[in-house]
């Protein structure tokens, strides 16, 4: 059966969606330090020091630290100074502060997301947000005792969480969620796809959901510009549903989705993929901080307006879909996933009839021609039009005379198997992306090489970041200085080995090829991925499985107790994963400004990152989870855990507990509502500050004998 695709015939218009012209009861409180009421208040604050002895420094203006002082600090002098009086506690969140020192780090910060607006007031507290992350979150993780946790949250949820999934930058978490109680009656669970915001002044919470009607997994999400002038969100996920009608007490939401839990199922499933949009404009337009949410009106609003979810199609398929992509590809967007065994599927989300399937199938040529293979993961460059994929190729089922041909040393390598062995072989492959817009081709690879012969993977997995920031993608976004030069981040392929268990981790660099000068820009580097990949390490943590959520350059790994296959597995321990400092590719310094060479733009005290570990520290245990290891193992097990490698941020729920974990290995300032309830005691205070000037001024004699004895007649031309 082929793959079918079910869009709606109403195409999805390229016009943005207008918001509601409607105006919500403000809340009365200020966003910035320096807004039209603070800088008075900090006057004279600072003035009223003049005569006071005790704090001489606070003579000086809140211009004259703004402007001239606060230019020669660095972070972590800032920090220490907000730690002593609250003068300065107002003073040092001034926005003008941290743009500074987020258009001259020279470390990569979180992903902006194109809703960002970086004049905005409303948006400012995020400029402190991204500079903080940006230099603790790889240091954190670099450490050679382990990363510490920074900060620790609960987000609840009365449904049982079955997947989440955090969209890079760490502001947006998707949740795939369900009833705990299944129906008496003969009936469907419900599901739903929730899209919470957790970096907002009120705290987490939820915006918005649409119901799944079947358990959605292996959920991606991107950012996109799919209409003019809007920006979106482009997310999909897979469901499954049995082909046959089961017995009453069977649900099939209680199966595991984990790649490595086959279920026997009569008859088999079927297998789909929705395709969502979620206007981001709309979203953020809700959850302005400055709109009182708990108004009448904008309860009774909320009811009028469509869900901010749209489904835009669907993929149907009877073969099992793996692994899942969404790619930007001659500036369209495409749905890309694997049906097993070996199809690679490209659909346009907006013409779905520009459908490509790629046939990566053995050659005539390929000494693996009579085995079968399937494939297990890929992955599209950044700004490039080729990707990388990797084959299994299976040898269980073999001929002495194919097993001989394997074991004969060839022009191009030696001897796959040891003769009478039984095992598989997995291909390191790279592809041109397909030509033609539809149609079912053959692909043939570029170049390939072997992993090591004599090894059971039980899944890979390969890194998404891309390049953040590397792409203006909003011209309200400033000009970063680490964006100037510098490679992308690589792509790392991470394998979770069986017997024994264990982590084989290899890196894919791009190389730096020099570009001579031209009368439009001046000579620099440019990186392209040609396939340099490097084995980097191998560790075995036999009897314990892992399972790896990856990074481009770092991991973070789940060790699962010995023996335990369930599918809310108890944790033994966490650890953390950098790639070692001596493997790879030396790049030489770009002609970008850099940090250090730049002693009047300083951003931090020691200008550099601490050094990538060697050896055995590549792995260290992340001892300050181990309390939260044992209440996730005392509820159940872990149920689901994602992490972004950007900001250092962990979700995961456990299989009891009516909430999710938000943990925060970053040291980010998060808005809470101490925050908020500190901006409107400033507010608070000046009026009571206006109220008592108008008081003094009310009690001036002198005002009175200025005051006109009567009235005077309006002259009119």
């Amino acid at each position: 059966m082929p793959v079918t695709l079910n869009w709606p015939e109403a195409p999805f218009s390229l016009m943005p969606s207008h918001l509601p012209d409607v105006a919500f009861p403000k809340l009365n409180e200020a966003f910035t330090v320096l807004d039209p009421f603070i800088p008075q208040m900090l006057r004279d604050k600072f003035a009223s020091s003049r005569n006071d002895s005790g704090c001489p420094i606070l003579v000086l203006s809140p211009d004259i630290w703004v402007d001239h002082i606060f230019p020669t600090f660095t972070v972590e002098d800032v920090i220490a100074l907000r730690q002593t009086c609250k003068a300065f506690y107002l003073l040092t969140q001034e926005p003008s502060i941290w743009r500074r020192f987020l258009e001259n780090v020279q470390f990569p910060i979180p992903p902006l997301r194109p809703t960002w607006r970086y004049g905005f007031n409303i948006t400012d507290y995020e400029i402190e947000q991204l500079v903080t992350q940006g230099i603790s979150v790889e240091d954190n993780w670099r450490r050679p005792e382990g990363p510490k946790i920074y900060d620790e949250r609960i987000l609840p949820s009365d449904l049982l969480v079955n997947e989440v999934y955090i969209v890079p930058g760490g502001r947006y978490l998707l949740v795939s969620c369900m009833d705990r109680e299944k129906p008496l009656a003969p009936g469907r669970v419900r599901c739903y796809l929730y899209l919470y915001m957790l970096d907002h002044p009120n705290g987490p919470a939820a915006v918005c959901r649409v119901p799944t009607f079947l358990r959605a997994y292996n959920i991606q999400a991107k950012y996109v510009q799919m209409r003019v002038g809007e920006t979106g969100l482009l997310i999909t996920y897979n469901r499954r549903k049995a082909r046959i009608p089961q017995p009453p007490a069977f649900h099939e939401e209680d199966l595991s989705t984990e790649f490595e839990h086959r279920h026997d199922v009569v008859g088999g499933f079927d297998y789909n993929i929705a395709v969502l949009y979620v206007n981001l404009n709309m979203v953020e337009w809700l959850k302005q901080p400055d709109i009182d949410h708990a108004h009448p009106s904008y309860q009774e609003f909320l009811l009028r307006i469509p869900n901010p979810f749209r489904e835009l199609g669907m993929v149907n398929s009877p073969f099992e879909i793996t692994q899942t992509s969404i790619i930007e590809w001659n500036g369209k967007h495409w749905v890309s996933f694997i049906a097993l065994p070996h199809e690679l599927h490209f659909v346009n989300v907006l013409d779905p009839q520009e459908h490509i399937i790629a046939a990566l199938r053995g050659h005539q040529s390929d000494e693996w021609r009579d085995f079968p293979h399937r494939l297990r993961a890929f992955r599209v460059y950044p700004n490039q039009d080729d990707m990388v994929v990797v084959r299994t190729i299976g040898l269980r089922s073999h001929t002495p005379a194919q097993l001989q041909r394997l074991a004969t040393p060839t022009p191009t390598h030696g001897p796959i198997i040891p003769s009478g062995g039984e095992r598989e072989i997995h291909l390191i492959e790279w592809y041109k992306l397909p030509i033609a817009t539809r149609g079912v081709i053959s692909l043939s690879c570029t170049t390939r090489y072997l992993f090591d012969k004599n090894k059971t993977v039980n899944k890979f997995v390969i890194s998404d970041l891309g390049w953040p920031n590397g792409n203006k993608v909003s011209e309200e976004h400033p000009t970063l200085k680490h964006t100037l030069g510098g490679p992308p981040p690589p792509v790392s392929i991470f394998m979770e080995l069986a017997r024994p268990y264990g982590i084989e981790h290899h890196q894919i660099f791009p190389t730096q090829i020099f570009q001579p000068p031209t009368t439009e820009r001046p000579g620099h580097y440019k990186y392209l991925f040609d396939h340099t990949s490097f084995p980097m390490h191998t560790t075995y943590t036999d009897p314990h499985r892992p399972k790896v959520l990856p990074g481009s350059e770092s991991a973070l790994v789940c060790l699962i107790r010995e023996g335990d296959i369930t599918s809310t597995p108890r944790l033994e321990k966490m650890r953390r994963y950098m790639r070692s400092g001596n493997i790879g590719p030396e790049y030489l310094p770009d002609y970008a400004i850099r940090e250090e060479d730049d002693p009047a733009c300083p951003v931090t005290r020691r200008g550099k990152r601490l050094p990538l570990p060697t050896g055995t520290q590549v792995y260290a245990d992340f001892t300050a989870a181990k309390p939260i290891v044992e209440e996730i193992n005392a509820n159940g097990g872990l149920r689901t855990i994602a992490w972004d490698e950007t900001t250092g941020r962990i979700v995961m729920a456990s299989d009891r507990e009516n909430f999710m974990r938000i943990v925060d290995t970053a040291a980010g300032v998060i808005p809470s509502g101490r925050t908020e309830h500190w901006k409107r005691q400033r507010k608070w205070l000046h009026e009571d500050l206006a109220r008592e000037q108008e008081r003094e001024r009310m009690m001036d004699p002198e005002l009175y004998k200025r005051m006109p004895d009567g009235s005077y007649e309006m002259q009119v031309d």
